[in-house]
């Protein structure tokens, strides 16, 4: 659907329709939401609209999620609408995050609001964070990339590269960087030793260039993280969750490709398997997410029920 509403218009366009309505934040989310629709509940279509669809001074300079949340803090609690829409939208760090310390609160399950359904994670990107999506991915990669020794070294160490996720996570947090610190790894950034992962000061110049304070600091602050917090209990447990969805794919995937490297995969394949393709591996990922119980799915489903 290419029209956009009003505050208004969105309202009378959500009671006119026969269907229900789901509201997401974004065009890729709106695309994965339409296939589950299709493998979870074939027979309960609904309508499902990304953030831009709306328009007006309302939501003048907002950003998909904020959009979301405006058109909702406008609809009262009697609406008869409200019996027909939802949303969904990233969690980001509510309830994982003590907004006075900064520091890491425990992982809980998120807590629908109303209408308002979150991720259980930092976002829906955290979905991808498996080991199984991974390693399919790396077979369709092709080019011979996927050998035993390379998918035993990712079971193996996948763990260590949540771990390390969630460690620039939460630095890129603390120094509020974190729209600075998307897509600046590149490949060698990180490597693996063949039994920790290393960041490389390859990094610091990059991390300059974006203004980062202190940047050798910033690289050192990651490594402390991730070799103390992430990888013991509870934390180690948690990262999965904890991770910044943008930054935690960039991280991910690097690392997955210094795995790559350390068994010998040349670095045209590396540089590939962590930085090209991308579509391809996001259209992998939501038909290999058609496999997965709706445990795994939880509480994406509840969005569409």
């Amino acid at each position: 659907m290419s029209n956009k509403y009003s505050l208004g218009g969105y309202k009378i366009a959500i009671q006119a329709r026969t269907r229900k309505t789901l509201l997401v934040e974004g065009k890729d989310d709106k695309e994965l939401f339409k296939r589950l629709n299709l493998h979870i509940s074939p027979d309960n279509i609904i309508d499902i609209d990304a953030a831009e669809i709306l328009s007006g001074t309302e939501f003048a300079g907002l950003g998909a999620k904020a959009k979301v949340d405006a058109f909702l803090s406008n609809i009262p609690a009697s609406s008869p609408i409200l019996t027909k829409f939802r949303t969904f939208v990233d969690r980001e760090w509510e309830n994982l995050v003590d907004q006075v310390t900064g520091d890491s609160r425990a992982w809980t399950p998120p807590v629908a609001t109303g209408p308002r359904i979150t991720s259980s994670g930092h976002s829906i990107e955290n979905y991808s964070f498996y080991s199984q999506f991974i390693l399919e991915y790396i077979a369709h990669f092709g080019s011979g990339t996927l050998t035993p020794n390379l998918q035993t070294q990712v079971q193996s160490s996948f763990a260590d590269v949540l771990n390390l996720a969630a460690a620039f996570s939460e630095i890129s947090r603390r120094r509020n960087a974190i729209t600075r610190c998307c897509d600046v790894m590149q490949l060698g950034d990180v490597t693996w030793d063949g039994s920790k992962f290393i960041l490389a000061t390859t990094l610091v110049p990059r991390l300059r260039a974006r203004q980062i304070v202190d940047p050798a600091g910033f690289v050192n602050d990651v490594m402390h993280a991730y070799t103390t917090k992430w990888s013991a209990a509870p934390w180690a447990q948690e990262s999965h969750w904890h991770t910044h969805g943008h930054i935690g794919e960039m991280t991910i995937w690097v690392a997955i490709a210094a795995i790559a490297a350390y068994v010998g995969v040349p670095n045209a394949q590396c540089d590939e398997l962590a930085f090209g393709r991308k579509d391809e591996r996001r259209r992998f990922w939501h038909t290999w997410l058609m496999k997965v119980g709706t445990a795994a799915l939880s509480p994406m489903d509840q969005a569409l029920a």
